[in-house]
């Protein structure tokens, strides 16, 4: 498994589309979500949205995700804490979608850029970064 860190969410978002997708990939994404469309949609991928919603804690259910995999799928995109609802994903929620990408063969970008403005202390997700 490869593990790329750059900063700047945008930057970074474009260049790793730019340089991942083919025309035609799908990459999917929740929604709302900040930005992460545009860097897809200029390296001519195709965001797939999931909705996440205030009934339902904004939670990123992985059979969800899984719902929208094609074989055009290439990538799952995923922001914790999320914008721009700010909600820190659990480690379960984690677990489960680095698992579903791995059984596709997907790859995960993973915004963390968020993450200091966590302040309690629950924001996991630096330890699923070798597992991902």
């Amino acid at each position: 498994m490869k593990f790329w860190l750059l900063l700047g969410a945008c930057r970074r978002s474009t260049l790793l589309c730019q340089a991942l997708l083919n025309p035609g990939d799908e990459v999917i994404m929740v929604t709302p979500n900040f930005f992460f469309d545009i860097p897809v949609e200029l390296a001519s991928g195709t965001p797939v949205f999931v909705p996440i919603s205030y009934e339902d804690n904004f939670k990123h259910d992985a059979e969800r995700f899984r719902e929208k995999i094609t074989n055009k799928t290439k990538m799952i995109v995923i922001c914790s804490p999320h914008n721009p609802t700010g909600r820190v994903l659990t480690e379960n929620e984690l677990k489960e979608i680095a698992k579903l990408a791995k059984e596709h063969d997907l790859l995960i970008m993973h915004d963390e850029v968020y993450d200091g403005f966590t302040f309690d202390g629950r924001n996991i997700s630096h330890y699923y970064r070798s597992k991902m």
